[in-house]
């Protein structure tokens, strides 16, 4: 009996033991596990934010090129205005090469193919805007915008203020209307000599455009080109 006893005391130890043994086993086992299952999401995450950061990288080097192209795009366009106001031609001849060679290389440009320039003109004293060229305007627009009044519509209130305008659709500035007129926008810029307004540029854009500081200001450059081009041919009578 003794004998037996001690038997079951030393299998029960032993079983005591070697559950001892595999829970502690167990725990040990678990915190690995979490430890590798943390540092694996430790890992993913990092990979992740890695290619993120690759992902931006390369959409920064995109822009940063494009606004490279754009740089390079706008001077030689300014270089080119500028040797075509140096050239001795009329003014109708002139203004209407210049908004040509503008329309084919401002393709950076949100903007409809259409655009006008008008010069200021004067009858008993008082001025107006009389369209000096323009580019793919409709007859009917030719005709009724021959002549603008200062005030009148977008060109008139610029030639009125002496600031640019934009607009992104047709809103109640647009005094000039016509039943079938689809939906645009416009940027008008006037054109200065220093202090005297010579004329007004307007160029027409699609419906709901967003204005865009960097566009305004390469367009007030290029009202500045034209400015030195039309006056030279008006102090020189090259018109």
């Amino acid at each position: 009996f003794r004998v037996a006893a001690y038997v079951t005391g030393i299998v029960f130890l032993i079983s005591i033991l070697f559950v001892g043994f595999t829970w502690l086993n167990i725990g040990r086992f678990e915190k690995i596990l979490f430890s590798t299952q943390k540092r694996y999401d430790e890992l993913r995450s990092e990979r992740q934010s890695l290619g993120i950061s690759h992902r931006n990288s390369e959409q920064a080097l995109r822009r940063e090129s494009s606004r490279h192209q754009r740089s390079v795009i706008e001077n030689r366009t300014i270089t080119e205005l500028l040797r075509l106001a140096l050239e001795p031609t009329p003014m109708q001849e002139y203004l209407e090469k210049s908004l040509s060679h503008l329309f084919r290389s401002i393709v950076w440009l949100e903007h409809l193919p259409e655009g006008v320039i008008f010069l200021v003109s004067h009858e008993d004293g008082q001025p107006y805007l009389e369209q000096a060229a323009s580019h793919n305007l409709s007859a009917q627009l030719v005709n009724r915008c021959s002549r603008i009044e200062y005030g009148e519509c977008l060109c008139g209130r610029v030639a009125a203020t002496g600031t640019a305008l934009f607009s992104n659709h047709v809103d109640e500035q647009h005094d000039i209307r016509f039943d079938d007129m689809s939906a645009h926008g416009h940027w008008v810029i006037p054109i200065m000599h220093h202090d005297t307004l010579l004329g007004v540029f307007n160029i027409y854009l699609p419906h709901g455009s967003q204005r865009d500081e960097h566009s305004e200001a390469f367009l007030s450059e290029v009202a500045t080109v034209l400015a030195s081009g039309i006056y030279m041919r008006k102090l020189y009578r090259l018109e």
